[in-house]
């Protein structure tokens, strides 16, 4: 359950929040590779390393780069960088129910279901743990927004 909340908070800030602590004081840093988007210092975590072990900590390998695929955290001579901005959930969201997936020796799946009050209705998001030589991570995760 410890596991469960630690990834829920670190996939939250990819899919909701801009940034774990984004500095909007500071000067804005501008990556010219990904268009007009502004990256303030992040003072989330003390260093990018440090941001990294923490998806370390909760992620595969391989799930945690599909994460920073997306341009929304850089490191910069070391430090994180986060971009704002608007993202939202469904209007039409009501709530959210797990239903039991299965459980092997090195492998936990289960599915977490959004409800919605529209055609969407039920939406399920597959979730999965492997257990690792670093112990259990989550390689599929997901919140119903």
């Amino acid at each position: 359950q410890l596991l469960y909340q630690a990834a829920y908070y670190m996939y939250y800030h990819f899919s909701l929040a801009g940034g774990f602590a984004p500095d909007m004081d500071a000067q804005p840093m501008r990556d010219e590779a990904y268009g007009e988007i502004d990256y303030y210092p992040d003072r989330g975590f003390a260093s990018y390393a440090d941001f990294e072990a923490a998806l370390d900590a909760v992620f595969t390998p391989e799930f945690k780069q599909s994460l920073l695929n997306f341009p929304m955290y850089l490191n910069e001579d070391g430090k994180l960088y986060s971009a704002t901005g608007a993202r939202g959930a469904n209007i039409y969201y009501q709530g959210e129910h797990f239903e039991q997936g299965t459980m092997a020796d090195e492998r936990i799946e289960f599915t977490l279901v959004g409800e919605y009050s529209s055609e969407e209705g039920e939406q399920p998001i597959p979730i999965t743990l492997i257990k690792t030589d670093a112990g259990w991570r989550f390689d599929a995760f997901g919140m119903a927004l």
